[in-house]
This record gives structure tokens, sequence and C-alpha cells, in this order.
């Protein structure tokens, strides 16, 4: 059962199966003022969160045993208008770029990797509280990194605030500071601006698109599978976790649409593309890559579009939509 602690405003909700985590948040919150309610289970983190609305979510990716995990969680949460305004931190063991990528893809605020200090943790939660009167942008993706600590983000904020009628930027001024170089912050600016909505939306035709994914991460199927039950308008046939398995899938299935990763063991997305080109044109596939730099030969090669895997679900099923064509009709 969920846990509330009495307090004054903000409110955070902390979603872990880890008891000795969810303690270290709570001491460390209260002592900040915060009200901390707690869980561990996912389930329960949906029931509060709806029930609670908290300022932040500080959310695990991983719950052993159970059907949801974090993403699905954050992306159910982003859906619903009642939630959508709840800053989610994701966070885990596992410092893995695609799940990191795919955490800005279900619209988290940020991922953290364990462990972290208590005192990190009280500064990205109250940068992410009042951060959206400075707009911190860039520096929010500088800490994801590891690149820069919230308390040097926040002497950057304090000082682009001194100097506000320079209109110095802020990556700028954490390159001055010494906090970050150059190239940290052009990579930070490259990531805030793949993860905004890139597509307009399609309208649903009510046709039903028979989709299959092919990805070797786990979390990014189960984030997927997630996406699909919850749109009308595709059917998820099939998922694969290598190439050769994908190829074997795809044959037997005949879908419309494969979602399919560029970076797989046994075969790369790459090969399956040009095997699929080949022996099946009629199906469209829509590369989900951590890599953009793949994107010229992912199109040369057959793609329909390629979408990095740290852009916005809705974008990709919007993609989707554009990319895939009506159902075959029977013989």
């Amino acid at each position: 059962m969920g846990t509330v602690r009495s307090g004054p405003e903000p409110t955070v909700l902390v979603a872990d199966d880890d008891a000795g985590l969810r303690a270290a948040a709570r001491m460390t919150l209260t002592a900040q003022g915060w009200t901390v309610i707690e869980t561990s289970t996912p389930d329960e983190c949906l029931a509060l969160a709806r029930r609670h609305r908290p300022d932040v979510l500080l959310l695990d990716v991983n719950f052993e045993g159970h059907r949801r995990d974090g993403y699905s969680v954050c992306r159910e949460l982003k859906a619903a208008a009642g939630t959508r305004g709840i800053h989610v931190v994701l966070f885990t063991a596992n410092d893995d770029p695609e799940g990191r990528a795919f955490a800005s893809a279900v619209g988290a605020s940020a991922f953290i990797v364990k462990p972290f200090g208590p005192a990190d943790l009280a500064d990205l939660l109250q940068l992410l509280l009042h951060g959206s009167e400075r707009d911190p942008g860039i520096g929010i993706h500088l800490i994801e990194a590891g690149v820069i600590r919230p308390t040097q983000l926040e002497q950057a904020l304090a000082e682009q605030d001194r100097r506000r009628g320079k209109r110095v930027p802020l990556g700028e001024l954490l390159v001055e500071l010494g906090f970050a170089s150059s190239e940290d912050v052009r990579q930070a600016v490259e990531r805030q601006r793949r993860v905004r909505p890139i597509t307009a939306a399609v309208p649903r035709s009510g046709v039903v698109r028979r989709v299959v994914i092919a990805d070797d991460n786990a979390s990014v199927r189960a984030g997927l599978r997630e996406a699909f039950a919850s749109e009308k308008d595709f059917a998820l046939v099939g998922a694969a976790a290598d190439g050769a398995e994908a190829l074997r899938l795809i044959e037997q299935t005949d879908p419309d649409i494969v979602v399919l990763d560029s970076d797989m063991p046994r075969q790369s997305g790459i090969e399956v593309l040009r095997t699929l080109h080949a022996t099946m044109p009629e199906v469209r596939v829509v590369m989900f890559t951590l890599n953009d730099a793949i994107r010229d030969i992912a199109l040369a090669a057959g793609a329909a579009a390629v979408v990095t895997k740290d852009t916005p679900l809705d974008s990709l099923l919007t993609e989707l939509r554009r990319a895939g064509p009506p159902p075959k009709k029977s013989a």
C-alpha cells in the first residue's frame, strides 16, 4: 500500500520496489520541505498519481514481476490530461543509452542513474519545479548526461539572471564558467531539438495497420507494445529481439509496417531492411534508432522513414500512419 507522509507542498511520489532507496529519498526530500508519497508497485503508482497529482514523480524503470515498467507508467500519465503536467524523473541502475533516449520518447522530464547523491536529487527536483521560470532547457539534458551537476546549473541560471539585460544564452554561460565544453552544449542543444514533436498529426483513417516490432531492447519492445495497445488503428502481430528472428516473423505474419531497430544481434537492422526491400517491398519499414547518423543509409536502403528513439512516441505513431499503406487485400 502507498504511504503518504504529511507536509507542506510541493509533493513528490516515489515509486520503486527498493525500500532502501525509497527511505533515502524520503529522508532527503522531507528535510527539504517536500510531502512524500511512496509505493513499491507500478499499478499503485498510477493510482496514486491520478489521485494526488504530485508535482514530481520519481519512478524506477524496472519493477520485478510486474507487467508494467516505468516507461509504460510514464507514457500513461503523459497521455492523460489530468496527469500530463507531472514532472516524471525515471531512474535506473543501468545507464543504457537506448533507455535514456526512450525516456524522452515517453515524456520523462529527466533520466538519472543510480546511485545518485541526496543533494543532487533535491537540487534536480527544485530545478524541475521552478526552472521553467528561467528555462533550464539544455541544462537538464547536461545533468542527465552527467556533464554538469544540478548545483552548477543553478549557479549558471543565477548568473544568467544577473546578466538579464545582456541576454546571454545558458549554454554560453555554462562554457564560460567551465562547467561544460562547447561540444557538450552542442550535443545538448541537438538533443533538445530532437525531443520536440517533429511532425504534424496525421488523422486516423479507420484503417488498421498490422505491425511487427524488431528491437533487442526489452524495455523498448515493452514500451512500443503499450503504445500500440492504446491505438485502435494499429494491431501488433509480433515482436522480435534480433534480426534473424525479425525476418522469420515478418515472413510468417506479412505485416503492413515494421518498426526496426538499426543495431541488433545476428543481423543488423540495415541488413534486415535490405532483405525486405528486395523480397517484400510492399512492407513499409520505419527505422527506430538511437543513431541518427544512419538516416541517409536507411533511406537509401528503402526505409519509409527514420525516427530517433528520443522522439516522442506520438511523433513515431504519426510517422507510422504517414508511412503505412492500407491493409493488403486478400487474394
